[in-house]
């Protein structure tokens, strides 16, 4: 008979068993206790950090709600700078109160702009015109200034060029008023990279005493060029700078307006700091510009925190954001600890039921190591599985956090509908756009609750459309109209919606607010247009209707009209209409056409009366609109009017009316204030034209006049002349016998006197005739032209043995007499002057590029900046006598002479007569000299440029 089955602790085991047992026991009961701990700790860990990831990515999203925010406002105030350089463009003359009125809104709405600056740029030849200005504005007390290292300002010492603060908003901070900010170097590089990026530039920040409180300042900086030229490359922008737009942020006050902006739950829990990183390629040191009071230094792997970077206006900063203990031990669950204590539960429980089971028979005990395996491989099965479904929640949840960030951060309208076209669901943004106090108000609502009807029904329409075909649309721009009549303009993208298998159950859209750029756009066309007509049209008549057609095009308005002032009269006189083609308008047109207005009358009378524009909601409302029962029958209501004004001076008034009530726009009306100073410039230049061409016919009737009296004056004298010489030689020759030496001797006198008198006039006729009686310009040789003056002069280079020398000469576009005279006159004088010994004399031509003379006409009326030009560069040098440095100018006026007739025969007009050939030729004539060394006279003539046909 087989024995029974023995316990391992039984007695009969006996004592040589018993440790053995015991070791049998023991072993997978800790076994068994350690697996579990370590399973229990696994699960733990793994829970931990899944809550780690939620709790980062919960942060990440609340943190990027601020952080948007900040953006946003810092690219406001960067934005503000953007739109100076637009104002700018529209009129480079700009003064102080449109300068005010442009800025005053920004300093309402921007709580962290603590002045705004208007820096020209300003040469030292302007310098006393720029400060004299300044103080008729004004500021009696102006003066460009420096300061010192301790802050005292003083006037500024003489350079070639400054940067001052000309214009402060607002006016208390104008303690920096004319202060040179060039002299400063972080302000002048700063400006240096807005002037050659042509983008606004940051400086360092700064610590800056604001009243009684001390606070972190940044100074910004955009160049503003000079109007309608080209700035595309660096150095055109280094050319064309005409100043700077510079802007002070309080950053402290900026930070407190958009903490103040968020609701109180957005920032709770949450510290922060601020970091300037610096400029790229400076090598600056990172700056702390900000830190909350709840900031401290935590570092390691249980630290919840963001970091954002971006880029301020060429600067880089970095925004820090990091959890308090608050925030974590408020969003800290039990589910990890509970994770723990189970698991130990469990082991624990394992553990007492295998030590309960141990003490049973081999067969028992067997079949519990094979329950304990199968236990283990589904432990480990539930593990793997729990691991699996612990990654799926946890990228589940990232995806979930990271889209509620996307809705509620983005500032982009987003939003859902079902099949009718009601919204399931919207984004914080449009829902602010909808005044919502929260995107869940407008579930179950449609467009026609916020808009108009016609732009809900044309969404409607839309929207049918694309759950009929299944197409998109995108990218399209729309005009959303408001119930209480504000225009928005968006680029929209709207899709269907479809299910997971494929069918569509509605619209989706994505929209952008594109209003401010639209707006930009639509008045940068006008502004071009403008200055596109104003530099084509000869004429204010030509200019008015385009003038009025462009403006009505690019604004949308409906009709505009054209009042001058009568001097005479006093009184404003319609002199040009304009309407849409869609328009009926005949009597508005017909009673304006025919009605005056005096000053305060009426729109055109108040503009008049005021000098600035002017804006009317409803004309129907108006009490001082002598046309308002003409504009209500024919549907005109909104209306402005500004004026065209020269200076101070009002010309007159444009006017334009619009089918709808429309909003006052602050922004329109200072922009228009600029427009009509441009219109004005244009106008009163076309009457100093008009002066200028009639000056011109006079004078060109005196000089015709001068010349006939000038030839009949030299022939009539010569008669008598040639008469008294003639018989003063018959007197002398008949009674030579007869008369002693001192009669003859009077009478040679009155033979030279005449001859030279005669002389004298044929000279002076010659050169009157030089300008009037010259041959017209046609391509010669000058080396022919050369060698024609050398054959005239051959009897004198022979008597004196003069050598003449030269080198190839170019052809040029000349009067072959005039210039022939030139080379004769200039290469006489060299002979006549040589002194005691032979004259040598040199002859060349060089071919140069000369600076182009200044633009007459100011950039604003569409004419390119002129370019610089190639001359030739001729030199007759000689090794005469010379002359001296104060005489340079002199030899070259008509009759001036440097030596006695005894010494040096001529009337002293030969060089006169060679000035007036180069002139005529589209050149100058100079000279270089050294006294006993000799001379070298130098003389340019254009170099021919082939048109092509």
């Amino acid at each position: 008979m087989n024995a029974p089955d023995e316990s391992p602790f039984s007695p009969s085991a006996g004592p040589a068993r018993e440790p053995q047992a015991k070791r049998a026991y023991l072993l997978p009961l800790l076994l068994t206790a350690c697996a579990g701990v370590a399973l229990s700790m696994g699960l733990f860990g793994l829970v931990r950090r899944n809550e780690h990831r939620s709790l980062q990515a919960e942060f990440s999203r609340r943190a990027d709600v601020p952080n948007t925010a900040f953006r946003q406002d810092i690219d406001d105030y960067v934005n503000l700078l953007r739109f100076v350089d637009s104002f700018f463009w529209s009129s480079k003359n700009v003064d102080r109160r449109e300068f005010e009125g442009y800025t005053s809104e920004a300093l309402a709405i921007l709580p962290g702009l603590y002045m705004v600056q208007w820096i020209p740029r300003v040469t030292d030849a302007d310098r006393t015109a720029h400060e004299q200005q300044a103080r008729q504005d004004g500021f009696p007390q102006y003066q460009i200034r420096d300061a010192d290292e301790l802050g005292h300002l003083s006037a500024a010492a003489r350079r070639p060029e400054y940067l001052p603060v000309s214009y402060i908003e607002p006016p208390s901070r104008r303690q920096e008023l004319g202060l040179d900010l060039s002299k400063n170097a972080e302000h002048a590089a700063t400006m240096d990279r807005a002037r050659d990026l042509g983008t606004p530039a940051a400086g360092t920040p700064f610590t800056m005493r604001a009243g009684t409180n001390v606070t972190v300042a940044c100074r910004l900086f955009i160049a503003i060029y000079t109007n309608l030229v080209s700035r595309g490359t660096v150095a055109e922008r280094q050319t064309n700078v005409a100043g700077y737009a510079g802007a002070v942020m309080d950053i402290h006050r900026l930070i407190e307006s958009t903490m103040t902006r968020l609701h109180d739950g957005e920032w709770l829990g949450i510290a922060w700091r601020l970091i300037d990183v610096g400029a790229p390629g400076t090598g600056n040191m990172p700056t702390l510009i900000f830190q909350s009071p709840a900031w401290k230094e935590i570092t390691g792997p249980s630290e919840i925190s963001q970091t954002f970077n971006f880029d301020m206006a060429g600067r880089h900063w970095r925004l820090n954001y990091q959890a308090t203990p608050a925030y974590l031990a408020q969003h800290r669950s039990w589910q990890t600890w509970a994770v723990l204590f189970g698991g130990l539960l469990i082991t624990a429980l394992a553990v007492a039921y295998l030590s309960a089971t141990l003490g049973r028979a081999t067969r028992i005990e067997r079949l519990v190591t094979d329950r304990t395996a199968e236990l283990a491989r589904s432990h480990d099965s539930l593990k793997a599985e729990m691991n699996q479904r612990g990654r799926a929640e946890a990228d589940l949840a990232a995806e979930r956090e990271m889209i509620h960030a996307l809705m509620d951060t983005i500032p982009d309208h987003i939003y859902f509908k079902d099949r009718d076209s009601h919204f399931v669901r919207i984004n914080r943004s449009m829902a602010t756009s909808f005044g919502l106090k929260n995107p869940g108000e407008a579930v179950g609502r449609s467009d026609a609750d916020f808009f108009t009807p016609e732009h809900a029904r044309s969404a409607l329409e839309d929207e049918r459309e694309i759950l009929r075909t299944g197409e998109p649309l995108i990218g399209r721009e729309e005009r959303e109209t408001w119930p209480d009549g504000g225009i928005t303009w968006v680029s929209t993208t709207k899709q269907a919606m479809r299910d997971k298998s494929g069918n569509i159950i509605g619209t989706f859209g994505v929209s952008r607010e594109i209003t401010l750029r639209k707006r930009a756009e639509r008045r940068l066309a006008m502004q071009y247009a403008i200055a596109h007509i104003l530099a084509e049209s000869g004429t204010f008549n030509e200019v008015a209707p385009r003038i009025l057609e462009a403006i009505g095009e690019c604004l949308s308005w409906t009709v505009g009209g054209v009042w001058m002032v009568d001097p005479e009269a006093h009184v404003l006189r319609c002199v040009e209409m304009w309407h849409a083609p869609s328009a009926r308008i005949p009597g508005f047109e017909k009673i304006s056409r025919s009605r005056t207005f005096a000053q305060d009358v009426g729109l055109p009378g108040r503009v008049w009366n005021l000098g600035e524009p002017i804006w009317i909601r409803d004309a129907a409302q108006e009490q001082n609109f002598p046309r308002a029962d003409a504009a209500i029958r024919e549907g005109l209501h909104g209306a402005f009017g500004f004026p065209i004004r020269s200076g101070s001076e009002v010309l007159g008034v444009i006017e334009f009316f619009s089918s709808q009530i429309e909003q006052p726009d602050e922004d329109l009306l200072l922009l228009f204030a600029a427009v009509g100073s441009q219109i004005g410039q244009f106008a009163e230049r076309q009457r100093a034209e008009q002066a200028l061409a009639q000056k011109a016919q006079e004078l060109e009737r005196s000089n015709t006049d001068l010349e006939q009296f000038a030839y009949v004056a030299s022939h009539d004298l010569q008669e008598p002349l040639r008469m008294i010489a003639s018989y003063t030689q018959l007197l002398e020759r008949r009674y030579r016998e007869k008369l002693d030496d001192e009669a003859r001797e009077f009478m040679n006198f009155a033979v030279d006197g005449a001859l030279r008198m005669q002389t004298l006039i044929n000279d002076l006729l010659a050169y009157s005739r030089v300008g009037t009686r010259g041959k017209p310009l046609a391509k010669i040789d000058a080396s022919e032209m050369l060698q024609r003056a050398l054959t005239n002069l051959k009897i004198a280079i022979e008597e004196s043995g003069a050598q003449i020398h030269s080198t190839p000469l170019p052809i040029v576009l000349g009067d072959e007499t005039q210039l022939t005279q030139l080379f004769q006159n200039l290469i006489g004088n060299a002979i006549k002057f040589r002194g005691e010994k032979p004259a040598v004399i040199h002859v060349s031509a060089e071919l140069t590029t000369v600076a182009a003379p200044p633009d007459p006409h100011p950039p604003a009326t569409g004419r390119k900046a002129p370019t610089p030009s190639k001359q030739w560069v001729f030199a007759v040098r000689d090794e005469g006598i010379g002359i001296e440095k104060q005489y340079f100018d002199r030899i070259f006026v008509i009759f001036q002479r440097l030596h006695g007739r005894e010494e040096y025969p001529g009337t002293g007009i030969g060089l006169a007569v060679c000035k007036k050939i180069v002139e005529r030729h589209g050149g100058r004539i100079w000279l270089e000299s050294t006294p006993g060394i000799g001379s070298t006279f130098f003389f340019t003539i254009p170099q021919i440029t082939e048109v092509s046909p």
